[in-house]
């Protein structure tokens, strides 16, 4: 007798439900980033951009494995929206230029953010088309590798693994 009640009961929560079900991984997500984000409050507009940039990445490839095409534009939004934050920039690398320098290291700056919003606009394209393929290709051959060759480049993060900067961080994967 009381099956009937309970599976009308589960029949009307049922939809209701699905929603917040399906939207738990991009609540995990956003969560992250949240607690990301309040990690590195004390960092100025430049750090925080690149912070953005990097839990990007990481939740792109994520995204990009599962092949939610929904998911991955709204990261590559994201993403694009630090890089033109970070264009804006200056990075601290350039104080160390002489003053001959340090506008040609500037503009270089800007122009390597340029195309990485370039290369990040064409990924966005490949979602929107549904070609993945296509979509992990600009990622490995024209995002990803800009990672190392600016942080190299700018970040003067050393060019190997573990590498301490002039300010004492870590290269890429050295923690």
């Amino acid at each position: 007798m009381l099956r009937r009640p309970v599976l009308m009961l589960a029949a009307i929560a049922a939809p209701l439900l699905l929603p917040i079900v399906q939207n738990s991984g991009t609540l995990q997500q956003e969560r992250g980033t949240q607690e990301h984000s309040e990690e590195h409050e004390e960092e100025g507009p430049l750090e925080q951009a690149m912070s953005r940039l990097k839990g990007g990445t990481r939740a792109l490839r994520a995204m990009m494995a599962r092949q939610d095409a929904a998911g991955c534009l709204s990261i590559v939004s994201d993403m694009q929206a630090a890089v033109i934050q970070a264009k804006g920039e200056i990075p601290e690398t350039a104080e160390a230029k002489s003053e001959e320098e340090r506008p040609a290291f500037v503009t270089d700056y800007r122009r390597t953010m340029l195309t990485l919003l370039t290369n990040l606009i064409d990924l966005e394209r490949s979602f929107l088309d549904g070609d993945f393929e296509a979509a992990q290709a600009i990622y490995d051959e024209r995002v990803r590798p800009m990672e190392r060759e600016g942080h190299d480049k700018f970040k003067g993060g050393g060019g190997e693994r573990g590498e301490r900067s002039p300010r004492g961080e870590r290269g890429e994967g050295g923690r």
